[in-house]
């Protein structure tokens, strides 16, 4: 799951909140993934931008969330089919 998140998942940030009498105005910045912003900060060794892009590359987004949605439906198929162990 992290992969789908980190990699594919926009996320929107808030960058300024002020209060204008009784009410709150948010200011979010644009929807980015957590992957661009991380590559957007400057703070990666080329080495890892390189193996991080080629991990985005090799990733498909719509194969990647299908699994994991597999995954979590035999999860809790397991979880509703055991019998319970109540004694």
């Amino acid at each position: 799951m992290w992969l789908y998140y980190n990699l594919f998942q926009p996320v929107l940030h808030l960058y300024e909140k002020t209060l204008v009498g009784d009410k709150v105005l948010r200011k979010w910045d644009d929807a980015k993934t957590p992957y661009e912003r991380l590559v957007a900060s400057g703070v990666l060794s080329s080495q890892q931008q390189a193996r991080l892009q080629q991990l985005y590359e090799q990733t498909n987004p719509l194969q990647l969330r299908e699994a994991i949605y597999r995954q979590l439906d035999a999860l809790w198929q397991s979880a509703t089919t055991q019998p319970s162990s109540a004694a």
